[in-house]
């Protein structure tokens, strides 16, 4: 294997791969805005010629073109544990993942508990100019900002070219790293705390409201009752469909307020203004969600592993029951994406839904 013709290639390649960085880096960031989850930050990086050679010569590739996968590489830095679920969610809905990696050494049993993903492009995605970038494949990291720190101060200790460290130098490290899982178990238990104080406060300002009467709280209270899980998931029972979300909304704080407030505008716009009509509106056409079912469950965006999220479900029905009512333009005033209220239309249009709010 000729190293200086290997890295002559790779030079040759280096500018679509740089590109691609950047594209990966914009598309995540788009999406992880969307998802209103905060972030600390999202790292890009394209290997450079000489990262390549010493990987080269450190790993003793035969075939670098082939076994080298990170040559882009990005870090997505968030603040709590529990959102790493949401952005991985993201991950495998965008991305085709080839390679989880997991190479636990001594030194990573504690502290830096980082999720490195080798993905390329799905071909069902919306990824602009996707086409452009078939066949390459980046190394994607997710970890919390205190993994990120812990990653950054040890890599510069540990991969130095020095003999192994003292016991009494590696063991002290060790108790730091732990320290730092504690803080980041510590900083996602407040966060579930502050989010159930938020909702109950809210919940308590609302008393004048009228009980059932359409609105972001009452949504909220109604969404997160067990027994109205228990009712949805008894009605889907024969689609062979069950709820993704098993726990109630309220658990998730205010993750899911821009949802909770699209049913609100929803109701409001085609007419429904009592949580039992919408109760009611649901169940019916659930009941009568034969052809729309089986075709989201073919299509494999909504419905994957014959589950389904509760928000989506709801949004999905109230659409495909006031096709009359609704297009594309009214969809997106009242907040709804572009792309993903072009799909519910459609959608709702092949299963040919019978619409219409009963009275």
């Amino acid at each position: 294997m000729d190293i200086n013709q290997t890295l002559r290639k790779y030079k040759s390649i280096k500018p679509r791969y740089d590109k691609f960085t950047d594209e990966l880096h914009k598309r995540l960031n788009e999406l992880l805005s969307k998802a209103n989850i905060k972030i600390y930050n999202i790292e890009k990086r394209t290997k450079s010629l000489e990262s390549v050679k010493n990987k080269i010569i450190r790993k003793k590739y035969q075939t670098p073109l082939e076994n080298i996968k990170d040559f882009s590489g990005l870090r997505i830095i968030h603040y709590y544990q529990k959102d790493y679920k949401k952005i991985l969610k993201i991950l495998k809905r965008e991305f085709k993942i080839i390679e989880n990696i997991q190479k636990p050494s001594d030194h990573e049993r504690f502290g830096y508990r980082g999720y490195h993903y080798i993905v390329s492009i799905n071909e069902n995605c919306l990824f602009p100019n996707g086409n452009r970038y078939r066949g390459l494949v980046a190394e994607i990291q997710v970890c919390t900002v205190l993994a990120h720190a812990w990653n950054a101060v040890s890599h510069n200790i540990y991969y130095k070219k020095e003999p192994d460290l003292p016991v009494n130098i590696t063991r002290r490290l060790l108790s730091i790293s732990a320290l730092l899982e504690v803080a980041d178990n510590e900083f996602s238990a407040l966060r579930k705390e502050e989010a159930k104080i938020k909702v109950n406060m809210k919940f308590k300002k609302s008393k004048r409201t009228p009980k059932y009467n359409i609105n972001s709280i009452n949504l909220f209270k109604y969404f997160s009752t067990d027994s109205v899980h228990s009712l949805i998931e008894c009605r889907l029972e024969r689609f062979n469909i069950k709820l993704s979300l098993q726990k109630p909304l309220l658990l998730f704080g205010d993750y899911y307020a821009d949802e909770i407030l699209l049913i609100k505008n929803l109701c409001h716009k085609i007419g429904i203004n009592h949580i039992l009509l919408l109760e009611r509106i649901i169940l019916r056409e659930i009941d009568g969600g034969d052809k729309l079912f089986k075709l989201l469950r073919k299509d494999k965006l909504m419905i994957r592993n014959s589950s389904i999220e509760l928000i989506d479900l709801i949004i999905t029905l109230l659409v495909a029951s006031n096709l009359d009512k609704l297009d594309e333009k009214i969809l997106y005033n009242i907040g709804m994406r572009k792309d993903f209220a072009e799909y519910l239309l459609k959608m709702a249009i092949k299963a040919d839904v019978i619409h219409g709010i009963s009275k």
